[in-house]
């Protein structure tokens, strides 16, 4: 099932069972959705939505953040859960260690030596890693690793 396909059965479920919470966070992935969609001019695939649903995990990240800054218990855990419903949409993460792995293998295919061929590889790292781990982290490993 498409995740675009999966995202609209979970919507009318959480209308259905009245879920405040889950109709809330679903129906931003989906507007953000469309609008991309609107943007493109096409149907988004599962791995541009995927983008989407660590972009609205980002978002509530900082969001965390900032609001421990402030002393905003409350803030925090409406974010907090609100992450762990995205999450369920997202693939199996990879550990740091499965990453570095990937990481190291791709520096040995494609010989890369220095820390200033990072701009080389960091397209390829995150196309193969995809969605099974946050962006930052593949460039903050990748580069740790190649700095050593």
């Amino acid at each position: 099932m498409k995740l675009k396909d999966l995202l609209q059965s979970h919507l009318v479920s959480a209308m259905k069972s009245n879920d405040l919470d889950s109709k809330h966070i679903i129906r931003a992935v989906m507007t953000a959705s469309k609008y991309a969609e609107i943007e493109n001019k096409s149907d988004l695939s599962d791995e541009e939505i995927i983008r989407i649903i660590q972009k609205e995990i980002k978002l509530r990240s900082d969001a965390i953040d900032e609001a421990r800054k402030g002393n905003h218990q409350d803030i925090i855990d409406i974010n907090q859960r609100e992450i762990n419903l995205l999450e369920k949409y997202l693939p199996e993460q990879l550990s740091e260690d499965e990453i570095r792995n990937i990481l190291s293998q791709l520096i040995e295919e494609n010989s890369i030596s220095s820390a200033k061929e990072l701009g080389k590889i960091m397209p390829i790292a995150i196309q193969k890693i995809s969605g099974r781990a946050p962006n930052a982290l593949v460039g903050k490993l990748l580069r740790d690793i190649l700095q050593k």
